[in-house]
């Protein structure tokens, strides 16, 4: 299910039937629509149906295909705008359907069949980039305000340049990453295994904020060695920090 900010409608694909709800009347909006065209895929839409919502894109939502291919639908108009020959993997494995949007809505990322992360252009349904190999990941977190796409394996939760092709930080928590989302591209919520919900702030202007108003100071003779020597080395956080 999801909510389509756009028009306060219930996006549903249960048992095959995608479908619309007024989320303030509770009523469903004109008639729900059978996915798959053949036996086999209206049966496999019945077990398996998945979507995801596309940002910036009022009224469209992605949803996966029993051949690994991406339909884009608008659900205002109940109809499929053009289908992206990605291929997500569609058995039922930890990387099963799982799609990931930017903020745009113009780029989407999957994990691949190899452990690879795979990059598509959702308006000219076409790849972008080369694989990147991610072994051990585990499932697609999201975006963080940056850009930089968020994954987590067994412990850790890990940062992907995906314009330079690689992995670019990496953090391990200390309850591992059960139940982990990244909300409005600021923090990541983290749901604990036997621990208390928690929220971790994960772009650089919150760590460096906070660092600042914590320890607000210039570097110390041992730190000024450590520094490159091209590094500028006057007070690291302004005085408004």
């Amino acid at each position: 299910m999801g909510i389509d900010d756009a028009s306060d409608r219930l996006v549903a694909l249960s048992d095959g039937m995608l479908s619309v709800w007024d989320t303030r009347t509770a009523a469903m909006l004109g008639e729900p629509v059978r996915l798959g065209s053949t036996p086999e895929e209206v049966a496999w839409y019945q077990r398996n149906g998945d979507f995801s919502d596309r940002p910036g894109h009022p009224h469209q939502i992605a949803i996966t295909a029993p051949d690994g291919s991406l339909e884009l639908w608008d659900i205002e108009q109940r109809r499929q705008i053009r289908t992206i020959p990605t291929s997500i993997p569609t058995e039922i494995v930890p990387h099963f359907g799982e799609v990931e949007f930017d903020s745009t809505g113009d780029r989407l990322v999957y994990v691949g069949a190899n452990s690879t992360i795979e990059m598509w252009d959702a308006e000219t349904a076409t790849a972008t980039g080369a694989p990147i190999a991610a072994p051990g990941i585990q499932s697609l977190l999201g975006f963080d305000s940056a850009g930089y796409l968020i994954t987590e394996d067994e412990s850790s939760v890990n940062f992907w340049d995906l314009e330079a092709g690689h992995q670019s930080g990496s953090l391990r928590l200390p309850t591992g990453v059960y139940g982990a989302t990244v909300e409005d591209g600021q923090r990541i919520d983290v749901g604990g295994s036997f621990e208390l919900p928690y929220q971790l702030p994960i772009t650089a202007e919150q760590w460096f904020g906070h660092l600042c108003r914590t320890l607000n100071r210039g570097f110390t003779e041992f730190e000024r060695t450590l520094l490159p020597p091209e590094t500028d080395l006057s007070r690291p956080c302004s005085k408004g920090q």
